[in-house]
């Protein structure tokens, strides 16, 4: 009884966050000035419960809740018609807000969808009906280019990427391979292992170059170009910040503000940091401790440095170019290409090396990413390793790291950006190199 009173109440108030924003408009000034409407918080939530009613009718097999579901429906169709001869306003908004207002409370009483979950939705509609000025235009702003690239987007991460096949291609799995060692009397097994290529990582690696680009884009449109560009790289840079700098990179080719591209490509690499001790802390905790003093300086470091080139890229007058292009797939492909050329090498070199040289290997396996690299030493820190060890592996490992995006920003962007980015990683890198000499 108690669950089912909640839910009755939670409908109300899905409702009424709905309805408090449908009561008020915002003036050209931006002053709220009430609406000239007859539907909102009252209508809004009383929809919603109607909406609950129907829900607890269906969950308990009572057929009566959709015929009241079907009525409702018809309400809200008969009120948008009267409502546009009487307005001449045709928009439908305010009624599939109050359709998406009436599910949201019939959803509450199924129990395959979470509270929390309807309640998001909940704020993402209200959101979206507060902004219909702002959203118009930015549609109308929106340039042929811009809508191309969103489409295009989406066949490249939700019509491609899905289907792909998530298996590595090993070099024993390649007959051709086989056959010349087998003719030449190679020995294959040491290096039959070894990972050649992945459909879905090398296309992941493309989508996420991509969505940083198309995430930075899209932000620095609604927000400001540097506004824009640091929260994408921020988000970027806990998904991958190689991935990040690249597109930061490339961007800087198009003009406008370098310096504050470079603030951004800063910031990624140093919520990677984050992302690094998050890794290290639930595999490791002793080890992580006798790290504090590392990462703390790259942390600090990063925040530093990112906030100085914060500061200097107000004062730039650098004029941004038209933009012709949101991001650039061939690029992103070469990219992802050579990333996997350059992972499969590392493997090699550790196949020729072995696992005893612990701090060679774990820098020709930064070439490629960070992640494995912190999961293997976090595993084998205080056991076949020892602390010192282990954080000298990781912080050449982390310096190989930084030293190929700073290769990598030198290819695909500006020299400008490039001598920026590369003082700012050699700044860090130090910082690093410093944290373990005064242990």
């Amino acid at each position: 009884m108690n669950d089912l009173l909640l839910r009755f109440g939670l409908s109300f108030l899905v409702g009424a966050i709905v309805g408090l924003e449908r009561e008020y408009q915002h003036d050209e000034k931006g002053s709220r000035v009430k609406r000239e409407t007859s539907m909102g918080l009252r209508s809004y939530s009383l929809l919603s419960f109607l909406g609950g009613i129907c829900g607890w009718l269906t969950m308990a097999g009572n057929p009566l809740g959709i015929v009241i579901a079907v009525l409702a429906g018809a309400m809200l169709v008969s009120y948008y018609i009267m409502s546009s001869i009487r307005t001449r306003d045709h928009g439908p908004t305010s009624e599939i807000g109050a359709i998406a207002t009436f599910f949201m409370g019939a959803l509450l009483f199924f129990p395959q969808f979470p509270i929390a979950l309807i309640f998001a939705a909940t704020f993402v509609v209200t959101f979206l009906l507060s902004r219909k000025q702002e959203i118009k235009s930015i549609v109308r702003s929106l340039h042929m280019f811009e809508t191309n690239a969103f489409v295009l987007y989406g066949i490249i991460a939700l019509v491609i990427l899905p289907f792909l096949p998530n298996t590595w291609i090993h070099v024993g799995d390649l007959t051709f391979i086989n056959q010349l060692a087998t003719a030449y009397n190679a020995p294959l097994d040491r290096f039959a292992a070894i990972e050649l290529i992945n459909p879905y990582r090398l296309w992941l690696v493309v989508t996420l170059i991509t969505g940083i680009d198309l995430l930075g884009y899209g932000l620095q449109k609604l927000m400001g170009g540097k506004k824009g560009w640091l929260l994408a790289a921020i988000s970027g840079g806990f998904i991958s910040s190689t991935a990040a700098t690249l597109a930061l990179a490339q961007r800087s080719k198009k003009g406008g503000d370098t310096t504050a591209l470079v603030t951004a490509a800063v910031l990624s690499n140093t919520a990677s940091f984050v992302q690094m001790m998050l890794l290290l802390l639930p595999i490791n905790a002793v080890f992580f401790t006798n790290s504090s003093l590392f990462f703390a300086a790259l942390l600090g470091t990063g925040i530093a440095v990112s906030t100085w080139f914060h500061f200097r890229s107000s004062s730039t007058t650098q004029q941004a170019q038209a933009a012709t292009s949101v991001f650039s797939l061939q690029s992103a492909l070469k990219f992802a290409v050579i990333f996997s050329l350059i992972r499969t090498g590392s493997q090699l070199a550790r196949q020729l090396f072995g696992e005893s040289g612990v701090i060679l290997t774990s820098a020709i396996g930064a070439v490629a990413g960070m992640d494995a690299i912190v999961i293997t030493i976090a595993d084998m820190a205080g056991k076949s390793l020892s602390f010192t060890n282990a954080l000298a592996a990781l912080a050449v490992a982390n310096t190989v790291n930084l030293g190929m995006k700073i290769v990598y920003t030198k290819t695909n962007g500006t020299p400008e950006f490039f001598r920026q980015f590369a003082v700012g990683m050699t700044i860090i890198i130090l910082a690093s190199v410093l944290s373990l000499l005064v242990r």
